[in-house]
Parts: C-alpha cells; structure tokens; sequence
C-alpha cells in the first residue's frame, strides 16, 4: 500500500489527485476506488491505495481508503 495526502479533490467530479508521501508524481483516484467507504473523500484527507495502469498507460489510484475511517466488512456466519 502507499500513502498519500488528497491534495485537489472535485467532488461534482468524483475525482481528484493525491500527492504521495515518496514526492513522486501526483496520482490520479477516482471515487470507484474508494472501497467501503463510511463517507467521501476531502481535499486534505490521508489516504492509503494501491496502483494499476489505466487503459491508457497511466498510474492511477484502486484499493483506496481514509485514514481513520472505519472499513466496512460483511461477515457471514456459518452453522
């Protein structure tokens, strides 16, 4: 996983670009890639994600979260 700072974020948009904490290129994050989330990204946010190519070649953000927001989980029990 890598961490980063949500640092533009268009929420009428539902993207937005993270500034990682290596100084690398600015990733782009889409609000798909936010999975189980209690709530929708802010500009600021601390976010952990992982990164795969898009269609055409560039880094883009999956598997993301918010620091310190709860990940929800479906647990079923077996009898």
């Amino acid at each position: 996983m890598f961490k980063g700072i949500l640092k533009t974020w268009k929420d009428d948009r539902g993207f937005g670009f993270i500034k990682p904490d290596d100084d690398s290129k600015d990733v782009f994050i889409h609000i798909s890639a936010f999975v189980n989330a209690s709530r929708r990204p802010w500009k600021g946010d601390i976010v952990y994600y992982q990164i795969e190519p898009d269609k055409n070649g560039k880094i883009k953000a999956v598997n993301a979260r918010i620091e310190g927001e709860a990940i929800e989980t479906t647990v079923s029990s077996r009898k």
